[in-house]
């Protein structure tokens, strides 16, 4: 780099200081930002203020929100689902006859406090005289007296402001600078209390009691803990973890996986041996295999005693890349679901042991601490602010196009009520200075660090407590009951108790970090039991200056094990299971307890004896109860599948192998009569295991023509009697069959459910490169004639993933079919155009180069259609060929991207310390992670202005924010993203150059030097940068 003179360089700093003027941190804390209720009243007025007075009349008022139904109910039903609504809103807020700007990795769940206020009967769905009657209720208490009675904005957002609910920590309607709340109470001392008297802190909802399984000295800063099959268990102890305010020693090796046993079976732990010692930072346990599978150091290793002493001494790698990020956000889990393989939070992986063989896939990344299932194998997670997502969508499915990346059905937001009820002051939370999170009594109102749910499915509770998950939140010191119910084809929780907690302390100092079901049909609670429950890496000066003042750094090494018991029934005695034969082991697939399941269906899996079969399918077609046959059939597929001869080691260290299941497993020993009886299924009555023995048939026919024509078969008869969840799953499955014979029959569900989002994204997500194909299918059918909403979202759909693809062929088959509708079909050529200009506009990436015009090039442009032939003008702003008037450029930017110097700005440091640092909250691709952060990937934040984006990673930033034309705010996003100013200015300018030249950014660079200049211009920040902030600067 040139050096440049001195006084040079001084008056670019006083102009870029001058510039700053009124970015200070004093100035700041009045810059506004526009709330959700601002921004729902301010898009109303523009739309629906006809005569623009300023104002809503009652007829204004009424025709534009019933204007917003009708647009957001696309199939037309008068129904909306909380899915439907929330993927709706963007495209509304644009006016009608625009283009979305919805970017489909993530769903806007900013509208969600919206949807909660319409939805008053909270059946999570809103019909139209729902929708109306409450809109209608809102003009005549919010609109001024006098005739006629009219709206103005300042009204229509106080309106909103006393509606919606408040969810999440939505942070201040300003900057606020990090300083405890005035007029609060002061907190009561906290100091450390020993096992039996931090008991008696804890309070229980009446006919449960709480009972000591283990303390410290035997168990210090518990985090995890796994159940083998004989009821031991192994829990993982971070004793590195914040021992003091300056995360002094936290990569010491002095953390330990400690072995405990109760003998005699009275819940109380009597012998422990460490049986792994001098770890560093492990997260996370599971037993299996005769072993564990633990991390340590962001590694995945698998560890056993084969000396029976209670030590390990057999401790393998398995995986080198398990997940680098830091403590808050690295992976973690290790969950075994029902489908055979194993689930970890905040991670872009799953494992699973094919006869002796680990390997790993790529899946969606889920979460941030712990991970449940319910009684059908559907995942459950949580962040910090959001207590219970979880997937109505099975794993592995959304994202196998490549050209329609979906989350439909994924990240639902299961429990959309994040009230809290604590029994303390709860001031030393991170974000307690600001208004919103802490009461007028200085207690939490909402989730701080919500974690490690817990989907109950024990046998000594009650029916009642069947399917409720349970939630630890370590800043409230509660944990927390919620029902779970399914309604349709989404995902539903309410709470418990209104008002109070099902447990909650008094004690500041408990930390419940993780719960689990235990052998004994009880749940088990782990108190990491500390003041300091915050990782250091993202503390807030207000968090620290709280932390020092009242001495919560002071008491480490403590820890807590717990077991919470019902009043009225004795706790079972744990089964050993380690010496029951395969029959004993089948039949337990029955049993009422889940974890008893569980591991049932992993010991048959582990032993790889296909001798078990036949018990296997005796118990699925005499069971009891459906989650027994599902089982069943579950571990069926555990059995049967193998890995076939193309697998190849990945490269790095480790023993994993990474696979693709879709086209690497197989099931040679497969025999026809398994199949026949596998098959069979379903035609079962019940729908939860009509959809098993889908998943279950699908998988054990990889490679197999004849039985996949047979699966085929048995779908097409099955097409006008399955309830829709089942025809969901049809047509998930019905993409990862033979092509082209699948398509007829995905062609009559897209005839026939279209109107259905999940079944039309279903569709879509099976489609990776015969989208044109599909589209000609289902064109020349005749239900297609006629225009319907289900129909033309169905063909923007494809007509994104064809634009996605840029690919010449398909592009140019693509325009033939376009040039080909006209007349009464020339709604068809509106919505693919449409479709099309909408992925070319903000997709992102390069335009699509023809080596000649496109022959029907002439007759779109002369289309009949006036509409059709401005979508085809805008639609050339994208594309190239010779003697196109764009045509030179695009060769010139193609020719200078191929001679950019990458080694000059060190890009495999950023990307080494991008996966470490922030993908944990960006995604690994940068996508971004729903109610966690916004995608980097074509973000104009991350291409744009330099200096921008240089102080959003030395101060963070707080939302709301847009990106790509959507808004983002909590709880779509965290609160605000934390600075990285202790990062080096190399090693952020390294960052800053991977993310803006990855992923066919090639945005430019940003040298050590840039950063350290924005560095000394910001000295004096102390607070994240709001977006109105950041767009003055250039």
């Amino acid at each position: 780099m040139m050096q440049a003179d001195s006084n040079v360089i001084k008056l670019l700093l006083l102009l870029s200081l001058l510039g700053a003027i009124g970015l200070q941190p004093a100035d700041a804390q009045n810059q506004r930002r526009k709330s959700s209720a601002e921004f729902l009243s301010s898009s109303l007025l523009d739309q629906g203020d006809l005569n623009k007075d300023g104002l809503l009349a009652s007829e204004e008022w009424e025709s534009i929100t019933r204007q917003w139904y009708t647009r957001m109910d696309a199939g037309e039903s008068g129904r909306l689902s909380r899915e439907e609504f929330l993927a709706s809103m963007p495209p509304l807020l644009s006016g009608p006859g625009t283009i979305s700007k919805r970017s489909r990795s993530m769903a806007p769940s900013q509208f969600l406090v919206f949807f909660l206020a319409l939805d008053v009967d909270r059946d999570g769905v809103l019909d139209k005289a729902e929708f109306e009657a409450v809109t209608d209720h809102w003009f005549q208490d919010w609109s001024s007296e006098g005739v006629p009675k009219t709206l103005n904005e300042s009204r229509m957002v106080t309106g909103f402001q006393k509606v919606f609910p408040k969810t999440n920590m939505s942070g201040a309607s300003v900057i606020s600078a990090q300083g405890p709340i005035p007029g609060l109470p002061d907190s009561s001392p906290s100091p450390v209390r020993p096992p039996l008297l931090a008991i008696e802190s804890i309070q229980l909802v009446d006919g449960f009691e709480i009972k000591l399984a283990a303390s410290e000295p035997m168990i210090q800063d518990p985090v995890a803990l796994s159940f083998d099959e004989n009821g031991n268990s192994y829990v993982v102890e971070m004793r590195s973890f914040m021992l003091d305010i300056d995360r002094t020693g936290e990569l010491a090796p002095i953390c330990r996986i400690s072995l405990l046993k109760d003998t005699n079976g009275d819940g109380v732990i009597d012998e422990s041996s460490v049986f792994l010692d001098k770890l560093v930072l492990p997260r996370a346990v599971l037993a299996c295999n005769g072993g564990v599978l633990f991390v340590e150091d962001y590694q995945l290793y698998f560890a056993k005693d084969t000396d029976q002493d209670g030590r390990a001494d057999l401790r393998a790698l398995l995986d080198a890349d398990y997940g680098r990020s830091n403590i808050e956000h690295a992976p973690n889990g290790l969950m075994r679901a029902m489908d055979n393989w194993i689930y970890n939070g905040r991670s872009p992986w799953r494992y699973r042991c094919i006869q002796g063989q680990w390997v790993r896939e790529r899946t969606q990344i889920r979460g941030q601490w712990g991970m449940t299932q319910d009684a059908y194998g559907r995942l459950f997670y949580n962040v910090n602010n959001s207590q219970l997502l979880g997937d109505f969508t099975p794993p592995n499915y959304m994202g196998r196009n490549q050209n329609y990346r979906s989350t439909a059905g994924l990240n639902l937001f299961v429990a959309t009520d994040q009230r809290v009820y604590t029994s303390r002051m709860n001031t030393a939370v991170n974000r307690g200075y600001l208004p919103d999170v802490l009461d007028a009594s200085g207690r939490l109102h909402v989730f701080a660090s919500s974690c490690s749910p817990v989907i109950y499915r024990g046998d000594q509770y009650g029916e009642d407590y069947v399917g409720n998950a349970f939630v630890c939140d370590p800043a409230a010191n509660i944990v927390k009951r919620n029902h779970v119910s399914d309604r349709g084809m989404t995902l539903s929780a309410r709470q418990a108790y209104e008002g109070f907690e099902f447990l909650s302390s008094i004690d500041e100092r408990f930390r419940p970090v993780n719960l689990y079901s235990g052998p004994d049909g009880c749940l088990w609670l782990l108190d990491m039991y500390r003041g300091i429950a915050q990782y250091g890496m993202f503390m807030t000066d207000y968090l620290r200056r709280e932390t020092l003042e009242r001495n919560l750094d002071e008491g480490i090494h403590h820890g807590r094990l717990y077991r919470i018991v019902h009043q009225q029934k004795k706790p079972r005695v744990p089964l050993d299971m380690s010496v029951l034969s395969g029959r004993d082991l089948a039949g337990l697939l029955d049993h009422p307890d889940g974890w008893i399941r569980d591991t049932a269906q992993r010991l048959i899996v582990e032993s790889g004896d296909l001798a078990c079969i036949p018990d296997l399918l005796s118990v699925a077609q005499n069971s009891t109860n459906s989650v027994g046959t599902i089982h069943a059939l579950w571990s069926v597929e555990g059995l049967l599948i193998e890995l076939g001869n193309q697998v190849r080691r990945r490269k790095g260290d480790g023993a994993v192998f990474e696979v693709n299941s879709r086209s690497e497993f197989e099931a040679p020993a497969l025999t026809p009569a398994t199949w026949v009886a596998c098959l069979a299924f379903l035609n079962h009555s019940n729908s939860n295991i009509q959809t098993a023995a889908i998943r279950v048939c699908e998988s054990l026919s990889k490679g197999k023509q004849l039985f996949q024509a047979e699966l085929l078969a048995e779908l097409e008869k099955k097409l006008d009697s399955y309830a829709r969840p089942v025809l969901f799953q049809s047509a998930l499955t019905a993409g990862n069959l033979s092509m082209p014979q699948a398509l007829p029959f995905m062609a009559q569900l897209a005839s026939d459910h279209c109107e259905e989002r999940l079944i039309r994204e279903a569709l879509m997500s099976g489609l990776h490169e015969w989208e044109v194909t599909f589209l000609q299918h289902i064109l020349k059918r005749s239900d297609w004639s006629k225009s319907s909403s289900g129909r033309v979202m169905m063909l923007r759909s494809l007509a994104k993933a064809v634009a996605a693809k840029k690919g010449v062929a398909s592009f140019g088959l693509f325009l033939d079919t376009v040039e080909a509708q006209s007349g009464e079909l020339t709604w068809r050529a509106e919505s693919l155009l449409s479709g099309a200009l909408e992925e070319l506009q903000y997709g992102g990436g390069n335009s699509v180069v023809f080596s000649h015009r496109p022959f029907v090039w002439e007759s779109l442009t002369h289309h009949p259609s006036l509409v059709v032939r401005d979508l085809i003008e805008k639609v050339s702003i994208h594309m190239r060929w010779p003697g196109h008037s764009l045509y030179a450029s695009n060769q010139e930017t193609e020719k200078g991207n191929k001679f950019v110097d990458r080694e000059t700005v060190s890009s495999e440091q950023g990307k080494a310390l991008y996966q470490q640092i922030c993908a944990g909250c960006h995604g690994t691709d940068g996508e971004g992670l729903k109610a966690v952060a916004p995608p980097l990937k074509r973000s104009e934040w991350v291409r744009g202005s330099s200096a921008r984006l240089i102080r959003i990673v030395l101060h963070g930033m707080q939302g709301p924010l847009h990106v790509m034309g959507k808004r983002y705010e909590p709880s779509e996003i965290l609160t605000e993203m934390p600075p990285l100013s202790v990062l080096e200015d190399s090693q952020l300018s390294s960052i800053l150059n991977f993310i803006r030249n990855e992923w066919e950014e090639h945005a430019g660079w940003i040298m050590p030097v840039d950063v350290e200049m924005v560095r000394e211009m910001t000295s004096g920040r102390e607070i994240p940068w709001s977006e109105n902030e950041l767009l003055e600067i250039q």
